[in-house]
């Protein structure tokens, strides 16, 4: 997620959005539901955890919620490359699951 973040901290725009989808995040941590339009559950998946898209302009955050633990963000992504971008999170997070168990 970090080096997501660096890659736009020069332009202002995007890092503006990012802090929006940061703050959907937030907002939908303390158990306020939005509109699948700025929050939604990624369904479709053989996960035992929950993955979630959290949406700003062009800008997506994702992330992952398991039972007691809370959620992870994991990466982030531009809306014209979600397919690849959520392929990508799955992958990520099955690879994290692995190494901890």
């Amino acid at each position: 997620m970090q080096i997501f973040i660096d890659e736009h901290q020069n332009d202002a725009l995007i890092f503006d959005k990012i802090a929006g989808a940061l703050s959907i995040i937030e907002i939908t941590s303390n158990l306020l539901r939005l509109p699948k339009t700025k929050f939604r559950l990624i369904e479709g998946h053989s996960m035992k955890c929950k993955v979630y898209e959290a949406k700003s302009g062009i800008i997506r955050l994702y992330l992952f919620h398991e039972e007691n633990t809370g959620r992870v963000i994991v990466t982030g992504g531009k809306k014209g490359n979600q397919k690849e971008d959520i392929k990508s999170v799955l992958q990520t997070i099955k690879d994290f699951k692995n190494e901890t168990e």
